[in-house]
C-alpha cells in the first residue's frame, strides 16, 4: 500500500466519495478471498465485489504527538509510520475479508495522514499512482460541489495492464525453455492423495 500526508482542511464525506469513485473503476481495490465450492479441496480464490462499499475509518489522533507534531521532523515521521504498523500488518486470514483497507488520521485541523494498506496480492495491481489520482478527483468533486460541470477523471486499469504485460514476458519461448529445463531435473509425482473432509470420498489429483 501507500501513505501520504494531506496539509489542509478536508471534507472527509468527499475524500470518502473520491475512493468509491475509484474502487468502482478499478476492481483490485474491491478485492477478497473466496472459498472455492469443493471445501475439501482447501483452496481459496480472490474474487472482487460488484456491491463494494468504501470503508474507510477515521482515526482521531490529534493528541498522539503533542510534543512532535509542530515540530514536523524525522522524529515525528519515524513515530507516525511506528504507530501506523498495527493498520497495515495485519492476519489476512478470513475469508470475505477485504484484501484493501483504508484509513484517514486526523493529525490536526489541517493536517491529515492517509494510509491504504492492502494484501500482497493485490499490490501488483495498486499502485503508488493511486495517491495521486485520489487527490485529482477529490479537487475535481471540490470543484463540481461549488458549481463546476466538469467530468471526473477515468483512469486505465493498471491491473489489466501488468498482467498483459507479465504474460508477454513469461509466454516467450525463452522463458519457457528456461523453466522447463529446471522442471525437468526434479523427480516427477505421479500422484497427490488429498485427504477430504468427508472420510467416504477418496481424491487422487494427477499432477502432470
Amino acid at each position: 500500500g501507500f501513505s501520504f500526508h494531506i496539509r489542509q482542511a478536508l471534507d472527509i464525506e468527499l475524500w470518502e466519495a473520491a475512493l468509491q469513485y475509484l474502487a468502482e473503476q478499478h476492481y483490485i481495490m474491491r478485492g477478497r478471498l473466496l472459498l472455492g465450492q469443493k471445501p475439501f479441496n482447501d483452496i481459496a480464490y480472490q474474487g472482487f465485489d460488484k456491491n463494494f462499499q468504501i470503508n474507510l475509518q477515521v482515526l482521531d489522533w490529534k493528541g498522539k504527538f503533542p510534543s512532535l507534531v509542530e515540530k514536523d521532523n524525522d522524529i515525528f515521521q519515524a513515530e507516525l509510520i511506528k504507530a501506523c504498523d498495527d493498520l497495515v500488518y495485519r492476519f489476512y486470514g478470513d475469508l470475505q475479508q477485504d484484501l484493501a483497507h483504508f484509513f484517514l488520521i486526523e493529525i490536526d485541523v489541517n493536517h491529515y495522514f492517509f494510509v491504504m494498506a492492502n494484501h500482497h496480492i493485490g499490490a501488483d495491481g495498486i499502485s503508488v499512482i493511486f495517491a495521486q489520482w485520489v487527490c485529482d478527483v477529490y479537487k475535481a468533486m471540490e470543484r463540481r460541489k461549488s458549481g463546476s460541470r466538469e467530468s471526473l477523471p477515468v483512469y486505465p486499469a493498471l491491473f489489466a495492464e501488468h498482467v498483459k504485460e507479465n504474460r508477454a514476458l513469461m509466454d516467450r519461448p525463452e522463458t519457457l525453455d528456461y523453466w522447463q529445463g529446471r522442471a525437468s531435473k526434479v523427480e516427477p509425482v505421479s500422484h497427490l492423495p488429498l485427504v477430504p473432509k468427508n472420510p467416504e470420498r477418496v481424491i487422487e489429483k494427477q499432477i502432470i
